[in-house]
């Protein structure tokens, strides 16, 4: 076995009929297909359960949804959902209202072809709402944060420094209507962008960016204001956070989650995550160890008090967690949370759906291993039931257990435990079935045709000598090489794919010449002109054209002669010609392009 692939397909690799689920696996029942052709880097749950997102893609599951697009809960595309052309640039931010409008922030200047600067609100239905900021100008830069009031107004952050032509450095509270909300005066407001925004329930508003002041006051990366916009001078966080600061959440009993790209806060260790109490100073109570290895962007309180995160890290505490972790309420790693390898790429969003499912986005192609582009959605309980795990793969698999099993088993069992606290133990069985390429040998003829000796696959030729290049239309059982070098053939069977052996090709050109004068095929190959020169006299020849079937297309005796013309006799395709002259015989395979 040269080269070997397994199906990741989703519903081959994992076909599993238990309803036992450990939390942090794939949920493949969100169908989510092809998903974002470019990353999604907002998400917002609706009442009903469908999904906004938002982001630089421009096709979901190859429909044409331009930045903007809403799901179903299954993960299908909503197409009621009618955005038209959408925004023109990125969008990062999206907020939905009570009454089920849709508050979009990013990089664009218009939304369907109207003017619309760095926010804009839409109906249920995607249209947009003329309603909203009928006379303003809207921001002068990007929106990265939305947040709205209980009152209904509406607090955004940003890279912007004016608001409908008014003075707002990075943040600013809007009406419901769209217009500047002039109760609420943030002075010279942040000297750096925000990315983040949070409510707490008495109306304060905390703000988390890479600003180092707020109306002059020195503030770094965190800061709370009341209600009209001046600073909470009673939130005292000291130093602050050595860098950027990128998710904010409020928790019930007041203490506040902050994540970032930050490695200590108020010159205390703290990598990419902390807690603070409800006046700014460290709560001592979390600890996390060595905490993350990379930033951590979104921080997503879950009801029994457990704490998503996710980002650009592999690491938490020291164990693998690639870019997805579930900790516990004082900050060590949750490990009944089991991602597995988690994604390929970073995680920017994070929601909580109401059956308790988490929707994450980003720029990753893959979760565990199986297809996920730029969205998926992520078990965050288990199902205390015993039960069958029904999974069919190729040539090995790997179970929860840890073993790798190389053939069919229906014996193996496991037994999740989870622990009382959180119900999670099991006992699953497994039913596997190991399909494989039944047969990945090749024969090679004299001629230099390769031949699959699998007659149930399907077939595909590779360039060995070009990284297994894809030979375009060499798809049948044998392959005629029209230039020597080292083939393989890819084979399909049993929902399976594998690469033969590479088999190495010399004789492309002359197969066979025992004649003692050289004699000459050109061109080869050729696009129809074909010539045969001997330079001795044929003096009573017979020749055979063959095509690559062996099947014979021409044949003619020839008596005196130093050149035959076989330009009429050839089209398009590989050809075989034997010469024979008394004893001697030359072979020569032909190529016409």
């Amino acid at each position: 076995m040269n080269q070997s692939k397994i199906i990741s397909l989703v519903g081959f690799m994992c076909l599993t009929l238990v309803s036992f689920a450990q939390p942090g696996t794939l949920d493949l029942s969100f169908n989510s297909g092809t998903a974002a052709n470019f990353e999604v880097y907002t998400t917002s749950i609706q009442s009903d359960g469908k999904i906004i997102i938002g982001g630089a893609f421009n096709m979901y599951n190859g429909v044409s949804s331009i930045r903007l697009a809403r799901l179903h809960t299954d993960g299908t595309l909503d197409n009621s959902f009618n955005s038209g052309t959408g925004p023109n640039q990125i969008v990062y931010a999206t907020a939905i209202q009570p009454d089920g409008k849709i508050i979009v922030g990013g990089d664009f200047t218009s939304y369907n072809g109207s003017v619309s600067n760095f926010i804009v609100r839409i109906n249920v239905n995607g249209t947009i709402d003329n309603t909203f900021n009928i006379f303003g100008v809207g921001a002068n830069d990007r929106v990265n944060t939305i947040s709205v009031q209980t009152d209904g107004k509406i607090i955004i952050g940003g890279y912007f420094t004016s608001y409908n032509g008014i003075s707002r450095n990075y943040i600013a509270r809007l009406n419901n209507d769209g217009s500047l909300d002039n109760t609420f005066d943030p002075g010279m407001g942040a000297n750096n962008w925000l990315f983040t925004t949070e409510i707490q329930p008495d109306g304060k508003i905390i703000i988390g960016g890479d600003f180092t002041s707020y109306n002059l006051t020195s503030s770094n990366r965190i800061v709370r204001l009341n209600t009209d916009g001046t600073v909470d001078n009673t939130f005292n966080i000291g130093s602050g956070a050595s860098s950027g600061i990128r998710a904010i959440t409020y928790q019930p009993d007041g203490k506040i989650i902050v994540g970032g790209n930050f490695t200590s806060f108020n010159g205390v260790g703290a990598n990419y995550i902390t807690r603070l109490n409800t006046d700014g100073t460290l709560d001592n109570t979390f600890n996390p160890g060595t905490g993350a290895n990379n930033g951590i962007y979104s921080t997503l309180l879950l009801p029994d008090g457990k704490i998503i995160i996710v980002g650009a890290f592999t690491l938490y505490d020291g164990t693998s967690r690639n870019r997805i972790a579930r900790i516990n309420s004082d900050g060590t790693l949750d490990n009944i949370f089991n991602p597995g390898v988690g994604s390929d790429s970073w995680i920017i969003t994070s929601n909580l759906q109401p059956d308790g499912k988490i929707v994450v986005g980003g720029n990753f192609t893959s979760y565990n291993g199986s297809l996920s582009n730029r969205i998926c959605r992520i078990t965050n309980t288990c199902i205390s039931s015993s039960g069958i795990d029904v999974i069919t793969a190729c040539n090995a698999y790997t179970w929860i257990d840890g073993n790798n099993y190389t053939a069919s088993n229906n014996t193996a069992t496991y037994n999740i435990i989870g622990g009382s606290a959180n119900g999670c133990d099991s006992l699953v069985t497994l039913n596997l079935t190991i399909n494989y390429v039944s047969d990945l040998t090749t024969t090679t003829a004299a001629n230099s045709i390769i031949t699959a000796n699998n007659p149930n696959a399907n077939y595909q030729w590779l360039d060995c000598n070009n990284n297994y290049t894809i030979i375009t239309g060499a798809i049948n059982q044998s392959y005629a090489p029209i230039v020597n070098g080292s083939f393989a053939v890819e084979l399909t069977e049993n929902g399976c794919v594998d690469t033969s052996t590479c088999v190495l090709i010399t004789t492309v050109g002359i197969i066979e010449n025992t004649f003692n004068s050289p004699i000459t095929v050109y061109p080869n190959p050729t696009q129809g002109q074909l010539i045969i020169v001997s330079q001795k006299e044929l003096r009573n020849t017979s020749l055979t054209l063959r095509n690559i079937m062996g099947q014979e297309v021409f044949r003619k005796n020839y008596s005196s002669v130093n050149r035959i013309d076989l330009t009429r006799e050839v089209s398009s395709g590989v050809y075989f010609v034997e010469i024979i002259d008394g004893e001697k015989k030359a072979v020569f395979k032909i190529i016409v392009e």
